[in-house]
């Protein structure tokens, strides 16, 4: 994506585990990769992906995609040619959900990105001061949606906020 032009920032899983767990890939199970991508832009990765090889997960090819993006905050997720595995791709194009009334400025994320290094490759992640309010906003979806979720999205915080040197000001 990178070598493509693609602004976008990865976060949760991965990127959380390359910030905070020092990339022991074992501290911190993950499933997906979540990506949130400039709006203008979601499109055009996405079908940059399905150019390179990658499916609707699950080959779960019955989706309307027009309408999953209307529904859900993010694309159907891709795997590498359909795969049935846990592994996916999700390439997000708003982090909240339809009828929240609070909408986070992805562009202006993108902006204050910073890269880190995750197994040789440069990848951009939220700044550190946005990262913690993704984690929170996580938490908030996970215990709406799915509470037995809610654990993992708290042990993220506290792991988080644990490790990371926050500015609070810009939490705030």
């Amino acid at each position: 994506l990178n070598e493509h032009g693609f602004s976008y920032i990865t976060f949760k899983g991965i990127a959380l585990t390359s910030c905070v767990f020092d990339s022991d890939y074992y501290m911190r199970a993950f499933n997906d990769l979540d990506l949130i991508a400039r709006p203008d832009a979601c499109d055009e990765m996405y079908e940059f992906l399905q150019g390179e090889g990658y499916s609707i997960w699950m080959n779960r090819d019955k989706y309307d995609v027009e309408l999953f993006k209307k529904l859900i905050h993010h694309y159907p997720a891709l795997s590498k040619d359909g795969e049935k595995t846990y592994h996916a791709v999700e390439v997000h194009h708003r982090i909240t959900h339809q009828y929240c009334s609070y909408e986070f400025d992805i562009e202006a994320m993108i902006e204050r990105a910073q890269n880190v290094e995750i197994k040789g490759v440069s990848v951009p992640v939220p700044s550190t001061e946005d990262h913690l309010i993704l984690l929170c906003y996580n938490l908030y979806k996970s215990e709406a949606q799915a509470p037995c979720y809610s654990i993992k999205s708290l042990y993220d915080i506290l792991a988080f906020v644990g490790k990371m040197n926050i500015d609070w000001n810009k939490v705030i």
